[in-house]
């Protein structure tokens, strides 16, 4: 989308990584929303009004928290996954 791309673009886009990444490692996919209606107008600015970063600092700031909270995040739920399908395989069998 920075290249002048659509919402639907980008969303072709990582359909399309997916498929192509699947079976040789993992592609996901973080979205964060904040709560307030014009924290995006904060965040960039308009064409009337200078942007004040928040979101992006943040993350900055607390990139090793973040990651190491994302990675424990992923693994829990690697791991549900990886019991639901050997259950369902089980049950098949």
């Amino acid at each position: 989308m920075r290249a002048g791309g659509s919402r639907q673009e980008a969303a072709a886009a990582l359909r399309s990584a997916n498929k192509e990444a699947a079976g040789r490692g993992a592609s996901a996919t973080v979205r964060v929303q904040a709560t307030a209606r014009h924290a995006h107008f904060a965040e960039w600015g308009t064409s009337k009004a200078r942007a004040h970063p928040f979101l992006g600092p943040a993350l900055a700031s607390n990139k090793a928290s973040f990651t190491d909270s994302l990675r424990n995040t992923i693994a829990s739920e690697i791991e549900a996954t990886a019991k639901r399908v050997a259950k369902r395989k089980a049950k098949s069998s």
